[in-house]
């Protein structure tokens, strides 16, 4: 049973129509806070990190998985991330040449977020041009 606008019972036998009446009341963001009890439960650090990444940067998927230690500008009071994209709103038409590369660079705002980066990548030490996430789409 769930209670609408006017508090009265109405049953409720697929799921769309549950969705349909719940949708007002679910919020569309998640706060900080929220985030990090989600991100606690994840067993995995390199897991903890891609989502956390994701959160932080609003990268796609595709973006973050191909993210190198190259492309992370930690150093200097603006830190941020070169996010290399399929996206070529502003590019024009056409596809890129082999050699032209399509990025975008993302500041870094929060510093517990940089700082749980260099510590991942102190602890995981991975090559300077080979991702920081070795998980497949499929599996992030």
């Amino acid at each position: 049973m769930l209670m609408t606008n006017s508090e009265r019972p109405v049953a409720v036998t697929q799921y769309e129509t549950a969705l349909a009446l719940l949708q007002p009341y679910f919020p569309k963001y998640l706060l900080a806070p929220e985030v990090a009890v989600l991100l606690h439960y994840l067993p995995d650090e390199r897991q903890r990190m891609l989502y956390a990444t994701l959160w932080n940067t609003g990268a796609r998927i595709t973006e973050a998985l191909t993210l190198t230690p190259e492309d992370l500008l930690l150093e200097g009071p603006r830190p941020c991330v070169r996010l290399r994209t399929l996206k070529q709103c502003r590019r024009g038409r056409g596809r890129p040449s082999a050699d032209e590369k399509i990025a975008r660079i993302v500041p870094l705002l929060d510093a517990g977020y940089v700082d749980r980066l260099r510590r991942f990548l102190a602890t995981v030490r991975p090559g300077r041009q080979r991702p920081l996430f070795d998980v497949s789409r499929k599996t992030a």
